[in-house]
């Protein structure tokens, strides 16, 4: 489990600006954030509600493609875009169903680095590093040097809730695709993307308060998402619009409030 260390370890010279990871991790009940990431969420008000059963409903797909790469055999995992490490986390749930899983956490916002550094400091299984997710060859050498990831051995990644905080230009298919090429057969890869009406009138709201006020989201249709996992096998029934019960998995209670087809996600295997 993430340890909900004070943060008061933390050096805040630098801070002060709110944090997408800490706004993200207010929104899902987390203690990580200071007074300025709530009051950047309290601004936003009326995005609030909307944004976190947005963040509840990219958590569940994430904790149900944890669970289907880990009963498929998968021991370590590169979460990508992955904020703070919080209950319900990639780490929380791979550790707690198989002891020893490897977790690295990808983020390149520095204040998140360091204190998802710090959360996971003594477990010995959970790493972060501070890079652009987009550099998949400075990522993965990284991973390997530090004797983090074997990327000999399937890996699990994870894409969730981040792909469309990336600009035109950062061209998240061919980064994708990249991560499939160079990683080895029966790995897996998640992925969601917010569809273009995923807020409705809140739109421009619901944005900012997920970015923290730092950038805008691209949005993609079904064939866009459906794109990133070139040279991977989808599980059936493909590219779906969340939420969604995966093949050997319990259904969850479906909110009515989240506005239909707002999250598109899937989950694929590199094949031999």
């Amino acid at each position: 489990m993430a340890e909900n260390r004070n943060t008061s370890d933390l050096d805040l010279r630098s801070e002060v600006l709110a944090s997408a990871a800490r706004v993200h991790d207010h929104l899902l009940g987390g203690h990580h954030g200071f007074a300025f990431d709530r009051e950047f969420a309290q601004a936003h008000s009326s995005a609030v509600p909307l944004v976190r059963r947005l963040l509840r409903l990219e958590r569940d797909f994430l904790n149900d493609a944890v669970l289907m790469m880990l009963r498929r055999g998968i021991r370590q995992f590169l979460d990508l875009g992955a904020g703070l490490p919080s209950w319900g986390g990639v780490h929380d749930v791979a550790s707690y169903l198989e002891r020893g899983t490897v977790v690295v956490h990808v983020d390149h916002d520095l204040a998140a680095v360091e204190h998802g550094s710090l959360l996971l400091r003594d477990s010995g299984s959970g790493h972060y590093l501070h890079a652009d997710l987009v550099d998949v060859d400075g990522v993965l050498v990284t991973c390997a040097g530090n004797g983090w990831l074997d990327l000999d051995r399937p890996v699990g990644v994870l894409a969730v809730g981040v792909l469309d905080l990336l600009g035109a230009e950062d061209d998240a298919e061919r980064t994708m695709t990249r991560y499939a090429a160079e990683l080895a057969a029966d790995s897996m890869f998640a992925i969601t993307h917010r569809a273009p009406g995923f807020a409705g009138p809140h739109r421009a709201t619901a944005a900012s308060l997920l970015t923290a006020g730092r950038g805008s989201l691209c949005h993609r249709e079904i064939a866009g998402v459906r794109a990133m996992f070139g040279g991977t096998t989808l599980v059936k029934p493909g590219v779906v619009a969340l939420p969604h019960v995966w093949p050997g998995l319990r259904p969850r209670l479906v909110d009515p409030a989240v506005p239909r087809d707002a999250v598109l996600a899937g989950v694929s295997v590199k094949r031999r």
